[in-house]
């Protein structure tokens, strides 16, 4: 099975989970990728045994300080290497699946000085805040 095959079918189930959600379900202060399934899962990108397999984490989080709340993580160019350090990885590839934070709420953000996760705010910019809705790691 090729890669473009198993990425096709990866984002097909995403749609699908955000397709059967509740049109009249209120979502208030929790954005669309709290309710994606929170599932792990392994998918080998090559038939070549030298290839190291791709682990897929779906909404992933982080525990910020000093609140010890649970949030979606930010997109930027370190978050997504961090968390997938974190989960015993060397680094996270591309093929990740995005979503868009909300006004008003707040979400994960690496800081590296203090070597902490730490909540950072949006601003009321009426725009998508882009968060991670899956992080790709090998």
């Amino acid at each position: 099975m090729t890669f473009k095959t198993l990425l096709s079918a990866a984002l097909l189930c995403t749609v699908a989970t955000l397709a059967h959600a509740d049109k009249d379900e209120n979502y208030s202060d929790a954005s669309i990728i709290d309710k994606l399934p929170a599932i792990d899962q392994t998918v080998e990108v090559s038939e070549s045994a030298a290839s190291a397999p791709i682990f897929i984490y779906n909404n992933p989080r982080r525990t910020t300080v000093p609140s010890g709340n649970s949030y979606a993580i930010w997109i930027n160019s370190l978050n997504g290497d961090k968390f997938c350090e974190e989960q015993g990885h060397n680094t996270m590839v591309a093929g990740g699946t995005i979503a868009c934070g909300e006004d008003e709420s707040g979400y994960a953000n690496y800081d590296f000085s203090s070597r902490n996760w730490v909540y950072l705010r949006t601003g009321s910019a009426n725009r998508c805040y882009p968060l991670f809705a899956s992080i790709y790691c090998r």
